[in-house]
């Protein structure tokens, strides 16, 4: 099949690419609006967007409640009233009296999952006022922990969760949560809808309050005062009243855009908030990514006219094309209610025109031209060029599915003995401990947390050779020297039978200190999986490379278990038994890969395993060897 040729003007040259002919400031208006497209849709931004948006928030004028109140538990009613929960009786006295103070309605935000004598009495009580019961997921997070029918009949329901960012900070509020086959609203929204019935309710977005209603400035009232009615009348009255708890160490704390740095929110003043700014139309909106990428596009664009045109400095455009987005973005969240990438606008636009006048486009134009050349190679046909992308799209999806997979397995190892050091320090901090017991769990403490310590610090160093290139310049290491003292201290350490032949001097080059570490792995998991009357061989060979065998005589490893081994918290079916973190065969394969070598096991299950480490040869060696010195 014939190739399409570019297409040529009456003169006979090639008619230019649209792209290419645009002026200058178009094309640096397209880059700025890629940059800002790719950093907002994939939220890469938000680590630095987020909390500079708190900032401003926090800066904002206040915006009083006008529609809730809090009713709380707190100290002093435990004080009074003793532990909590309390019985539904005493829910119900409090219930009533907060009717009888004048509310305007009623939202418990208390769990009442199990049913409980006295429902019938706070059941009747609720039915006397409109009121909303919350609601939350089990542990597990696949079902509600539903009230009794008598609640449930009594009252609506709402779902009272949080979602919190990556930071642990609540900025938004889903609308409504599923969970099989049952669909809560929020718990703020049916608070609203408690005064507003016709209010619409949105299903499955995610409400982002601007908190210009803070959560400490929701008015509250001690559950001892409502009883008592000592004043409540006045603060309660025509107001919507959440019931919760505010008492140290009890109910959930929540920390908002607006908390005071270090101290969390109560989280039924958190869901009064969250009613108040819905109520009064506190909502952000947020500039879709496409809408973030062309402000950006317009505003390089205009700066990089209005410099050519108004003879500015390179210094002052690039200042205004920091400082107009900001101030921009200010008025449009303070004064519009909408959410816009600030800080990713501000530095894309200034950053595109101080590189424009370091004329980095010429740079972009020579690269887009290599990868034109490289796209309209004569010698692949479309279909190999299609092939080629697929490849490299199913390589990516499978990276991204191996790091996926690498990240839920650091996290379940993470938890083991985290959980492990929280039942201990319970039992220390809770328990009245004999000396023996007491010793007996401070060691335990401290085996736990060598084993986290092992495990970041095994984490970190694996991490640290990806982020740096295997220097050519390497120091040269005998390596036959390396194995035979490691070996030494091996045998002296754990008394294990190892017999150790070696061809002589094998020198590598690379880091001491990692070559180390693989052989004390190598040794360490022989040394595992062998009986203990059985003879560990380690072999040290040269020939145009080095070739190191650690042979051992444990259960062996199935075949399709052979590759995966090596990989960052994967055992063998063997190995379940046997404790471990599933990293000392990972090390060993990324740290001979960072030095250009290879490992590889052979093994028969029931007979035992060799792993091979081969490294090349230092070019020193090779030169003299070559040269038969």
């Amino acid at each position: 099949m014939a190739k399409a040729e570019p297409k040529a003007d009456s003169t006979g040259k090639t008619r230019a690419q649209p792209f290419k002919s645009a002026p200058p400031e178009v094309r640096l208006g397209v880059l700025a609006a890629l940059v800002v497209l790719v950093l907002a849709g994939s939220r890469l931004a938000d680590r630095w967007e987020l909390p500079f948006r708190d900032l401003l928030l926090s800066w904002a004028p206040h915006r009083p409640p006008r529609l809730t109140a809090a009713v709380v538990v707190d100290e002093q009613a435990l004080a009074r009233f003793g532990r909590f929960p309390w019985p539904r009786e005493r829910l119900a006295q409090v219930v009533e009296a907060i009717r009888e103070a004048g509310a305007r309605g009623l939202v418990v935000d208390l769990l009442l999952a199990e049913p409980a004598p006295g429902d019938a009495l706070l059941a009747s009580a609720l039915s006397q006022i409109p009121a909303v019961l919350a609601v939350a997921p089990t542990d597990s997070g696949d079902r509600w922990l539903w009230p009794s029918p008598q609640l449930a009949a009594a009252a609506r329901l709402g779902h009272a969760t949080f979602a919190g960012d990556h930071d642990g900070v609540v900025r938004r509020l889903s609308s409504t949560q599923q969970l099989g086959d049952r669909m809560l609203p929020a718990l703020a929204w049916e608070a609203v809808r408690l005064v507003a019935p016709s209010l619409p309710l949105p299903v499955g977005r995610a409400l982002r309050p601007d908190f210009r209603t803070r959560a400490r400035a929701i008015p509250q009232v001690s559950v001892n005062a409502v009883l008592e009615a000592q004043g409540s009348h006045s603060i309660l009255k025509g107001r919507v009243v959440f019931l919760g708890v505010t008492a140290a160490g009890l109910g959930d704390r929540v920390v908002t855009p607006t908390s005071v740095p270090g101290i969390p929110d109560a989280g039924v003043l958190v869901q009064a908030a969250f009613a108040e700014c819905l109520y009064q139309g506190g909502l952000l909106q947020r500039l879709p990514p496409w809408g973030a990428a062309l402000a950006a596009g317009l505003l390089v664009w205009a700066g990089a006219v209005l410099r050519r045109r108004a003879s500015l400095s390179l210094a002052l455009t690039a200042a205004l094309a920091v400082l107009v987005p900001l101030a921009a973005g200010v008025v449009s969240l303070l004064g519009l209610g909408w959410e816009t990438p600030l800080l990713t606008l501000a530095a894309t636009s200034g950053s595109v025109v101080l590189l424009s006048g370091l004329r980095i486009l010429r740079h972009i134009e020579e690269a887009t031209q290599r990868l034109e050349t490289t796209a309209a190679h004569p010698r692949l046909s479309p279909e190999e060029r299609v092939a080629q992308l697929l490849r490299l799209a199913q390589s990516v999806a499978e990276l991204e599915r191996q790091s996926a997979e690498s990240r839920r397995l650091l996290v379940h190892e993470l938890k083991t003995p985290l959980a492990g050091l929280k039942g201990l320090s319970q039992l220390l901090s809770e328990y009245e401990l004999s000396p023996e017991e007491h010793q007996r769990v401070a060691g335990l403490v401290a085996q736990e947390s060598s084993r986290l310590a092992e495990l970041v610090e095994t984490l970190l160093e694996l991490e640290n050779l990806t982020l740096r290139p295997f220097p050519p310049d390497a120091p040269v290491v005998d390596l036959e020297q390396l194995v035979r003292e490691r070996v030494e201290l091996f045998r002296a350490g754990t008394g294990r039978n190892v017999q150790w032949q070696s061809d002589g001097p094998a020198p590598v080059r690379g880091v001491s200190s990692l070559l180390a570490r693989v052989v004390d792995n190598l040794l360490a998991n022989a040394h595992k999986f062998s009986p203990p009357e059985a003879p560990v061989m380690v072999r040290l060979s040269r020939t145009d490379q080095v070739l190191l065998e650690v042979e051992d005589r444990g259960p062996g490893i199935a075949p399709e278990e052979q590759e995966r081994i090596f990989q960052r918290f994967v055992r063998g079916q063997s190995a379940r038994e046997v404790p471990g973190l599933g990293l000392g065969l990972s090390v060993v394969r990324e740290v001979v890969t960072w030095h250009g070598g290879r490992v590889g096991v052979r093994s028969t299950p029931g007979a035992g395993s060799t792993f091979t480490v081969v490294l090349p040869l230092s070019g020193e060696a090779s030169r003299g060897k070559s040269t038969g010195g």
